[in-house]
């Protein structure tokens, strides 16, 4: 489904008509709060903002079977004053009186709302990219913002960046997850509507407590999330906490709704997850599907950025998501949840040993480690880490720790801070020296290896991303109105490549005709992890203590205290090869305007590096990751191209 309207800033019929854009109707007075799903009609189906000439207010349609959306009650003249945006996913209100339009967006991100305001003159927004480019008062602004692509095609830049209003077109931006804009003829206002109050759940004590009400939360949040579904559900199954503990907790709310749970199969010794998947299964009677990705990533990518309107975004080939959506829409299904984000929302405290590092709490850094190191996910450097004794892994998970989070400090240290670091660290932690001398070694030589060398951008000279550009961001607007210790778990929530995740599910649902539903997103669960200390999150050096606590009863034990996870850095590299044999021809074009950003002797060097079996997993992930951005930014640019010059795509 498709939300859109138009406002025209300007009080002249003629200026309105010249840029009124084509089957969406100007808005002269109304509101209209949504909910997703709004409606079970066909998956296209679009609501366009206007007005109820009877009511001189209210929204007028373009199908008339939205009942659904009629929720809420009690509405005031402003939505302003009540609790509507929290309530609702979208929120357009509209004042003729003073001329004054506010749009809000849901506090997670989870619909993209799009809009271009030329100051003055108009406001057009739409919760699709495409269809809001597509509006013939677009067409003029569609310039290519040169430092979205300058953060896109940088590997540093892009995976630590916070989410902000900026897309890949300079004059369209995006509304704040969690804010409401404000436009009139005096301009442009952002500001946040949520406001979280974690300090509530202070009060709680044990570790059982905050199990308790994390248990309670998450049942309704489930609940919710399923709620005017009477069809059957899908769940996407990975074997982890997150999936698992989503669709164990569907099922002991829904006992009586057929629920599909879907494993993507990957095949892969990193990813092989499905014996988890199928006991989480068979414990909560599913009916259980193995679907194994497609292989043609290059139509994949190609289809999918004619949806979305921007370069594709996943750092892995959407291909594994999609085929689970298109999956669960072949089986009926309306809905597929899925443990999306779970990482960010809930936390899982083992910062705990890093900021004993570097605090220099030696004492509490052994504990930690003592309580950690069985745990701690190591198999690649030890195939055989199972089979030690507790007292080993201590000792290599010591050396192995300490170690490594020197060599990332020393580099911002004179010599002499440095040389006594070490000292420290070895006489501390019983840490021989020659560690600290393997590991330099080990360093220097493979920045020797001249043919290793991977650039951490691969953007020709002259085009760089300048960060101090970029406007206030959500992770920013909202931590600063609480406490300094929050901080982070904003910083995590609310980071670039969680929200367009969001946004892209959203594009391929509304494609596929199905609603992606993320229950670990959910306000008061936010508080309350946001509340939770970290010393009850580490939970004995497991992580995330609070959430396994919740699920106790529910959950099979090995899968309720597995420490480790699946990593896709096998299969990410695979699909990105196959990718880029499937787009030689695009990429040997020329004529591509992605040479006018990419250095195309650097790309040509992460191929290498990319098709090299035997370098290091760090310049794999970092020769993966510039190419699978280099071939996504050329289906792009050549998608705009064609759809610039004759507006099919």
């Amino acid at each position: 489904m498709v939300v859109e309207g138009f406002i025209a800033l300007k009080k002249s019929t003629d200026a309105s008509a010249s840029v009124t854009p084509d089957n969406v109707v100007v808005c002269d007075a109304g509101w209209l709060a949504l909910r997703y799903p709004a409606t079970r009609s066909a998956n296209n189906s679009t609501i366009l903002i206007g007005t109820d000439r009877s009511e001189n207010k209210g929204i007028e349609f373009k199908e008339n079977n939205l009942s659904d959306s009629n929720w809420v009650s009690g509405l005031s003249d402003s939505p302003v004053d009540s609790n509507i945006f929290e309530r609702a996913d979208i929120v357009a209100w509209y004042q003729e009186m003073n001329g004054t339009l506010l749009l809000s967006r849901d506090i997670f991100g989870t619909i993209p709302l799009y809009y271009l305001h030329i100051p003055g003159s108009f406001l057009a927004f739409s919760t699709s990219l495409v269809s809001l480019i597509e509006m013939q008062c677009s067409k003029t602004y569609l310039e290519i913002d040169k430092q979205r692509v300058a953060s896109y095609c940088d590997f540093q830049k892009d995976q630590a960046s916070s989410y902000t209003s900026r897309t890949f077109y300079k004059a369209i931006k995006l509304v704040l997850p969690g804010h409401f804009i404000s436009v009139s003829s005096n301009g442009l206002t952002s500001a946040p509507y949520a406001r979280f109050s974690p300090e509530k759940w202070l009060r709680l004590g044990s570790i059982e407590e905050y199990g308790r009400v994390f248990k309670d939360l998450f049942r309704r949040s489930v609940k919710k999330s399923s709620e005017r579904t009477h069809n059957t559900v899908a769940s996407h199954l990975s074997g982890g906490l997150d999936s698992s503990s989503v669709s164990t907790m569907f099922k002991d709310v829904s006992p009586d709704t057929n629920l599909h749970t879907l494993y993507s199969e990957t095949r892969t010794r990193y990813t092989d997850e499905g014996g988890f998947a199928a006991c989480v299964a068979k414990n909560i009677e599913s009916v259980h599907h193995d679907v194994a990705p497609p292989a043609n990533d290059f139509e994949t990518i190609s289809l999918y950025t004619s949806l979305y309107g921007h370069p594709e975004c996943m750092v892995l080939s959407p291909s594994l998501q999609g085929s689970l959506i298109q999956y669960a829409k072949d089986l009926g299904c309306e809905v597929l949840l899925a443990g999306h984000d779970g990482d960010s929302v809930v936390g899982n405290g083992l910062e705990l040993p890093y900021e004993a590092f570097f605090s220099r709490n030696w004492e509490n850094l052994k504990t930690l480690i003592a309580e950690r190191a069985d745990h701690a996910p190591m198999h690649k450097i030890y195939p055989d880490w199972d089979s030690y004794s507790p007292e080993w892994k201590y000792r290599a998970y010591v050396r192995n720790f300490t170690v490594s989070r020197y060599f990332e400090v020393v580099r911002k240290l004179p010599a002499s801070s440095a040389f006594r670091l070490m000292i420290d660290i070895s006489k501390n932690m019983n840490v021989p020296l020659s560690c600290f001398l393997k590991k330099g070694l080990k360093s220097a030589a493979g920045k020797i290896r001249s043919r290793d060398r991977l650039p951490l951008s691969i953007l020709k000279t002259g085009i760089s991303y300048k960060s101090g550009k970029d406007r206030e961001n959500a992770a920013v607007s909202f931590a600063k109105k609480l406490p300094e210790k929050y901080r982070n778990a904003f910083v995590a929530v609310y980071n670039a490549q969680s929200i367009i995740a969001n946004e892209q599910f959203f594009t391929l649902g509304n494609y596929y005709g199905i609603h992606n539903r993320f229950p670990l997103y959910d306000k008061e669960l936010f508080e309350l992890c946001m509340a939770t200390p970290p010393e009850i999150k580490f939970g004995n050096g497991l992580g995330r203590g609070h959430f396994r606590e919740a699920m106790k009863g529910l959950l099979p034990e090995n899968v309720r205290t597995r420490p480790s996870k699946a990593n896709f850095s096998l299969y990410g590299r695979q699909a990105v090869i196959r990718l880029y044999h499937q787009s030689k021809d695009l990429m040997q074009d020329r004529s591509n305007p992605v040479w006018s950003y990419i250095d195309k002797n650097k790309y040509e060097k992460a191929v290498s590096v990319l098709l090299r079996e035997n370098a290091q997993e760090f310049l794999h992930n970092r020769s993966q990751f510039q190419v699978l951005r280099t071939i996504s930014l050329a289906i792009w640019l050549d998608w705009l191209t064609r759809f610039q010059s004759d507006g099919q795509y």
